[in-house]
């Protein structure tokens, strides 16, 4: 079985993140220009089937986390966090517009659209920190669809992840955030 551990770090955001004392391979990707690095980001974390060799599964960890003591679980479509805060796409976007992490507009926008499509309340949150994924079609075509979900709409991947994931038929556990980790302060703030 093959799997690789990756990040990025674009626009020197975050200090270098490292993987010591791992079983598995280890990719950073690091770009320091580019026209919108928090897109980027987002595409390289979407879409590890564009951005890495052939593997049977990617892991997903944010340049700002240290892993400490993870367990890896390669049972499931995708393995994620929860949110430790919110269950609930709604209340998430509410919070990103407070915390002007997107443009509210936007935010709303999509939000009424999930809402006239019968998504319901507290149907789960995802800290998108960390995410191990199968490399099936099944999870790929879930990636590319979340991808074009998020670079149409709100940039917030935490906002579409669930939604779009109601759409296809993943085996996905959601475990509690930072296990096995350490978050550290960014480097640079936005």
């Amino acid at each position: 079985m093959k799997v690789i551990i990756y990040t990025a770090n674009i626009g020197d955001y975050d200090n270098e993140f490292s993987v010591e004392n791992s079983d598995y391979l280890f990719y950073r990707i690091s770009l320091n220009k580019y026209s919108n690095p928090r897109l980027l980001a987002r595409e390289i974390k979407i879409k590890p089937h564009e951005f890495l060799p052939n593997h049977d599964y990617s892991i997903w960890i944010d340049s700002n986390l240290q892993m400490i003591n993870p367990n890896f679980d390669f049972n499931y479509d995708i393995v994620t966090w929860k949110h430790s805060e919110r269950d609930c796409i709604y209340d998430e976007g509410l919070a990103c517009v407070r915390l002007k992490k997107d443009n509210p507009e936007t935010i709303f926008k999509v939000l009424q659209r999930y809402r006239e499509e019968d998504y319901p309340n507290n149907n789960g949150l995802l800290n998108s920190s960390f995410m191990i994924r199968r490399n099936s079609a099944k999870v790929r075509n879930f990636c590319e669809e979340w991808w074009n979900e998020l670079k149409n709409n709100s940039i917030r991947d935490q906002l579409s992840f669930n939604y779009i994931a109601s759409k296809h038929n993943l085996n996905i556990l959601y475990k509690s955030a930072y296990e096995g980790f350490r978050k550290l302060p960014h480097k640079h703030h936005k």
